[in-house]
């Protein structure tokens, strides 16, 4: 028997089953090598399976890895940005805000652009500067922008964060959907 590398959840049961059936081959006129080798096989075979998952599992870390650094570089280049066109500076002395920039406002202008985009959302149009876009797009974009701008003034590692943040909402139990359909349960 061949061994195949597993790619998905048929590849995977696939394998299984060859190796149920080499393992589970009963023919008295089949000798005890065969059978042996039969096993052998079967134990290859899911030998070549365990390291093709550990293989993905090891690439999509890595990914993983990789989208949280691209984060955190967007953060650092859209702050830079900011900073460069005078964002982060007082424009009537010329001095660095970046110790006393207003947080609240910087976060009531992250809803403003959230709603702007439900304003685009619930009217349907298309954005009047970049009319190639959907406006709900563009203010979804101008909200991450915003909110880039302010954890790279803050110097926060958000591509880790998000990354973590998603890892402990999978293990919650209140956003799990047996418990949102619950009486009390979080129903958005």
């Amino acid at each position: 028997v061949k061994a195949i590398e597993a790619t998905g959840v048929v590849e995977l049961w696939d394998t299984i089953d060859q190796a149920r059936i080499l393992i589970g081959a009963k023919n008295d006129n089949v000798s005890d090598a065969v059978k042996e080798n039969n096993i052998n096989q079967a134990w290859h075979l899911l030998n070549n399976l365990l390291k093709a998952t550990e293989q993905r599992e090891a690439q999509a870390e890595a990914e993983n890895v990789g989208i949280a650094e691209a984060i955190n570089q967007l953060c650092k280049d859209v702050h830079a940005d900011n900073v460069k066109v005078g964002w982060w500076t007082n424009p009537h002395t010329g001095e660095s805000i970046l110790e006393t920039r207003n947080v609240p406002e910087m976060i009531c202008l992250m809803h403003s652009e959230l709603s702007e985009g439900l304003e685009g959302f619930r009217k349907n149009l298309m954005d009047d500067h970049l009319p190639a876009y959907p406006m709900l797009a563009v203010e979804l974009a101008d909200t991450i922008i915003r909110i880039a701008d302010l954890a790279g003034a803050k110097g926060f590692p958000l591509g880790e964060i998000i990354e973590a943040k998603r890892a402990y909402n999978r293990t919650r139990a209140d956003h799990k959907l047996e418990n949102r359909l619950k009486d009390g349960g979080k129903a958005i």
